[in-house]
């Protein structure tokens, strides 16, 4: 492909990484047998000691890791020494601590509605606790604490996507196997394909002398470096630091079906299971709606098949593609949240390339990013108004003065699923929750909106200091609140996560899981 390897390419990724403000790419691309991969921009933030990103440089590829763990459960499913690892097997036949909050669905929910997204159970990302917690989570606990989560549609009914199916699958990987996670991937795949940059968690790329891409974020002035993930509980459904080199070896794999990826295991890891997106009208030009397989999806475009995923996390986004038809990959790693869109505008140029789009046909894709990303904030800021009017009809959602004292809302209180948070005062004399022990951690200052009952959750987070607004409410009983709903779940019917108050001093021990 000459355009990738020319300075016009160069040029082009420069421009659109200077419009959307992101440090820096790593992009590869398989055609047929061959890898072709560079760098772009920079590593880190430090002036002192800049390092340019190359192809070898290593990202947190978040949830492109998720097709490594569904090739990790494949592969157990082909092999002849687990027979008792089969698609439709029951996961709680595998799992002891499997239990979900109906028996008919920990009965009813097999291997194959994990790893496609159709359990019936939401994300529930709020949930989970990290290293920062003073219980943080595990494999183990995240599937234990499944029987504490509201279940919201019947099995295959409803395409819902959730990283802790995931982290539960590389949880049944280690149970299984008897190996760690990691170590079963590197024994099955990165060795055999010979991918020596590739580890679990950006720690573990450090300490082995990894050169890691730096997660960032931009402030309006400055680039400003993103704390890392370093979250033993996300295993499975992220957390894979790899290069775009080392990860283009995977691709052309799958591409070619080549050892370890037999036919069968690709036809397991592609076999639609879902249908991931039903909305045309929201497609790209050209696309169709887009159906899920086995931490994959697959679309068409123009009438070819492309099989893809993206992953996000702070300071990081990615892509992985191919065309089967094409034998053509594409691997984009960025390090800045928002590399989400130079990688979305670059994977369909590069698509278009090897498909050989006459030039007058192409769409513009740059411009078509630009309109899509005014148009998401147009629809925010109308989100946010609707939900103050739909809060505080009476008052049209204009903030009404804080009646009374905070006093009545302070104190602790638990949800067996999110566990326990607690209610204080700020020093702007707001009440307050802390919520940056979570695996997605983040901060809530809450505005008074009427009735002292009804308020604006404004949540900071923790990594990259962006802020979103959800609903809350304070229920009292006589004159003290006795439980909190907090908009957490946007898949509930009424998006809200209940926390009754703890009667005690301090929380509540974190419940045993019994079945």
């Amino acid at each position: 492909m000459d355009w990738f390897k020319s300075p016009k390419f160069a040029q082009h990724v420069d421009a659109l990484m200077q419009e959307w403000h992101v440090p820096g790419l790593g992009i590869a691309i398989v055609q047929d047998d061959t890898i072709f991969a560079q760098g772009f921009g920079k590593a880190n933030v430090d002036p002192q000691n800049p390092k340019a990103i190359t192809g070898d440089t290593v990202f947190d590829i978040a949830s492109c890791s998720k097709q490594l763990t569904a090739a990790a459960v494949a592969l157990l499913v082909a092999d002849e020494d687990f027979p008792q690892v089969q698609w439709d097997t029951p996961v709680s036949k595998l799992l002891d601590d499997f239990v979900l909050a109906k028996p008919e669905y920990t009965a009813g929910v097999t291997v194959e509605d994990l790893v496609s997204h159709r359990s019936g159970l939401p994300r529930h990302d709020f949930s989970y606790l990290s290293p920062r917690a003073k219980h943080p989570d595990t494999l183990q606990t995240i599937t234990q604490s499944l029987r504490h989560l509201e279940i919201v549609a019947p099995i295959r009914s409803k395409y819902m996507y959730n990283n802790m199916a995931f982290s539960v699958l590389a949880y049944l990987v280690e149970v299984v196997s008897g190996q760690s996670f990691e170590d079963f991937l590197r024994q099955r795949i990165w060795d055999p394909l010979d991918m020596k940059s590739t580890n679990i968690a950006p720690k573990n790329a450090i300490k082995a002398g990894l050169p890691l891409a730096q997660p960032q974020r931009w402030d309006g002035e400055k680039f400003i470096a993103v704390e890392s993930q370093d979250s033993p509980e996300a295993v499975g459904a992220g957390l894979v630091v790899t290069s775009v080199t080392d990860y283009a070896k995977w691709i052309r794999a799958l591409m070619h079906q080549q050892a370890p990826i037999s036919q069968e295991v690709y036809e397991d890891l592609t076999l639609p299971r879902s249908i991931a997106d039903w909305d045309i009208d929201e497609a790209a030009p050209f696309t169709s709606p887009s159906l899920y397989s086995a931490g994959l999806e697959s679309y068409h475009y123009r009438g070819h098949q492309v099989i893809a995923h993206n992953g996000g996390d702070p300071g990081v986004s990615t892509i992985t593609l191919w065309l089967p038809e094409q034998k053509f990959g594409v691997v984009i790693f960025g390090n800045a949240g928002d590399a989400y869109y130079p990688i979305n505008v670059l994977r369909h140029e590069l698509v278009d390339e090897a498909l050989g789009v006459p030039h007058a046909d192409r769409t513009d894709w740059r411009a078509k990013q630009r309109e899509d990303k005014e148009k998401d904030e147009a629809n925010e800021a109308e989100q946010k108004e609707k939900r103050r009017k739909e809060l505080c009809p009476e008052h049209e959602g204009k903030a009404q003065p804080q009646p009374g004292s905070l006093e009545p809302y302070l104190g602790r209180y638990w949800n067996d699923g999110y566990r326990g948070i607690e209610v204080v005062i700020n020093e702007k004399q707001k009440l307050f929750v802390d919520m940056s022990d979570r695996t997605m951690g983040f901060t809530i200052e809450f505005e008074h909106l009427c009735d002292g009952t009804k308020y604006i959750a404004h949540q900071s987070d923790y990594y990259e200091d962006e802020e979103d607004e959800t609903a809350a409410e304070f229920v009292f009983e006589g004159e003290r609140v006795v439980k909190i709903g907090l908009d957490l779940e946007e898949d509930l019917p009424s998006r809200r996560i209940w926390f009754d108050r703890v009667k005690e001093s301090s929380l509540a021990e974190r419940p045993k899981a019994s079945r």
